[in-house]
């Protein structure tokens, strides 16, 4: 089963030009004079880059159905990872964090440009900041790392090590209570189970959209 998440906090990358009937989403942001209406405006600065707060505001003064678009933009990152997944390792004690490039087109129809697996995290302005610094926070809270003793732990396995070198059949009884010392009496997230904390990310597989793909694409077969 696979388990997505999507940050809501997204720096969106906008342009100033013309952006669908004649009104710019961004014709005040040039790098100039972006640090001024960023202030304005009460956001913080970030280049050409804004929030996705700001572009919920500025598209739904556009008349655009934002939950429309926001759902586009889902199946968008559904559908790219349904076609990659089986590339994907499988392993039960890591995460990934990808970041993905989304083009808005003149007729609100979002396009997939790029996906990263190590999306810069570098902080070059105030809205960086910002932005960057909550989604590493949300990341860790999804993620939930159960605190362990590392000294307790460091010496379990060089005793493990030992054992194994005189008899590969050596089977420790005491290993599980060793092990809920050494987590300090916590267990970890079970695998499928719904994390305590999902901070601004939101879950998007499962999903009745993750289902709707993949009866879509299973029709195609």
């Amino acid at each position: 089963m696979l388990s997505l998440s999507l940050c809501r906090p997204s720096l969106f990358y906008v342009r100033a030009e013309n952006f669908g009937g004649g009104s710019s989403i961004n014709r005040h942001n040039q790098n100039q004079v972006q640090q001024q209406t960023a202030k304005a405006r009460g956001e913080l600065a970030g280049g050409s880059k804004c929030s996705l707060q700001y572009l919920q505001k500025r598209m739904r003064e556009m008349k655009v159905d934002w939950d429309v678009m926001w759902r586009q933009i889902i199946l968008v990152c559904l559908k790219t990872l349904y076609c990659v997944q089986d590339v994907i390792p499988h392993n039960l004690n890591s995460f990934e964090l990808f970041g993905f490039d989304v083009l808005i087109d003149a007729d609100l129809k979002p396009w997939l440009i790029e996906v990263n697996s190590s999306p810069s995290l570098s902080r070059e302005n105030e809205l960086d900041f910002e932005i960057k610094d909550k989604m590493i926070r949300d990341t860790l809270l999804l993620a939930s790392p159960p605190a362990f003793d590392r000294d307790l732990l460091s010496e379990l396995l060089k005793k493990r090590m030992g054992e194994r070198s005189k008899s590969r059949w050596n089977v420790d009884k005491d290993l599980p209570a060793k092990l809920s010392e050494v987590l300090r009496g916590q267990a970890p997230r079970s695998y499928g189970e719904e994390p305590a904390e999902m901070g601004n990310y939101q879950r998007i597989a499962p999903s009745p959209e993750w289902e709707e793909i993949n009866r879509l694409f299973k029709k195609k077969k």
